[in-house]
């Protein structure tokens, strides 16, 4: 073979060889491109992930707290209403103290205080037919209150049903033993007192 075409061929194979290294470390440029990239996007997606996982918990917990906030704000409100409902009462404006009994309901569906005044009231006003489920409300709202059944008790006296009464002091003396000394001095009880069932109990929590 010819000098000439001997170092043209050598040439050739060096050049396809610096080629062949060429593209190899293309091919390992890109691999490692590719790899970082898809590292990156890796840690990339478990910060969003620990970022959202941190802040699920403060996001619940700024709710819980804005929840209570609310209820205690509710809670204040409904006890000023209640408050001057029953200052309307003392004064004899029951009209103007059971819509202020009202309004306290609407804010807090379940206030046993607000039934028991709401109920007291009718009472004071001898409408024993709306006192007694207002009261029959206000003690299973809040059956260890003593003033529910208390009350109550009145209600179901005066509209005659003795028994039932009777049984509203027995739950009232359960709770609040020192209602007796109460029971003995009001004169709101002085009727129910003379009945042999209520001086049998009053007899038997001595």
């Amino acid at each position: 073979m010819p000098t000439g075409n001997a170092e043209s061929l050598e040439a050739l194979v060096r050049a396809g060889a610096a080629r062949s290294r060429s593209r190899m470390l293309l091919l390992i440029l890109l691999g490692i491109a590719a790899a970082i990239l898809g590292l990156g996007a890796a840690l990339w997606s478990w910060q969003v992930q620990r970022s959202s996982k941190e802040a699920a918990p403060k996001a619940a917990a700024a709710a819980a707290s804005q929840a209570i906030q609310e209820v205690q704000a509710n809670q204040q409100q409904a006890a000023e209403l209640l408050q001057k409902g029953a200052a309307q009462a003392h004064a004899g404006h029951y009209a103007a103290a059971d819509q202020l009994y009202d309004e306290a309901l609407k804010i807090e569906p379940n206030s046993a205080t607000a039934f028991q005044l709401k109920g007291y009231l009718q009472l004071r006003q001898k409408n024993v037919s709306a006192a007694i489920p207002l009261l029959e409300k206000a003690t299973a709202l809040n059956p260890l209150d003593p003033w529910g059944h208390y009350n109550l008790a009145l209600a179901l006296y005066r509209s005659g049903d003795t028994a039932a009464a009777v049984d509203q002091v027995r739950d009232l003396l359960n709770i609040a033993p020192n209602f007796k000394t109460t029971i003995a001095q009001d004169g709101q009880f002085a009727k129910l007192r003379k009945e042999p069932a209520m001086q049998q109990l009053l007899a038997q929590t001595q």
